[in-house]
């Protein structure tokens, strides 16, 4: 297999790690999503480009203040 071939193989879903969440209006998105659209936490990964489980530990965190 050439190197054509393979950056086509990958380029369909891309390569590495999804990006992460950071910054305080993701964080109010994401909590509006979860509690008032009343979306799954997989819907909510999809929607902001994340995997679940960082939507889930963002949730899960402590000293997370919710302002809804």
């Amino acid at each position: 297999m050439d190197s054509e071939e393979r950056e086509n193989e990958y380029s369909s879903y891309g390569r590495g790690r999804r990006r992460s969440l950071g910054g305080k209006a993701q964080l109010e998105q994401v909590l509006r999503m979860y509690f008032v659209e009343r979306m799954s936490m997989r819907k909510v990964a999809d929607a902001m480009g994340v995997s679940h489980m960082s939507v889930y530990r963002m949730l899960s965190d402590p000293n997370v203040e919710v302002l809804l």
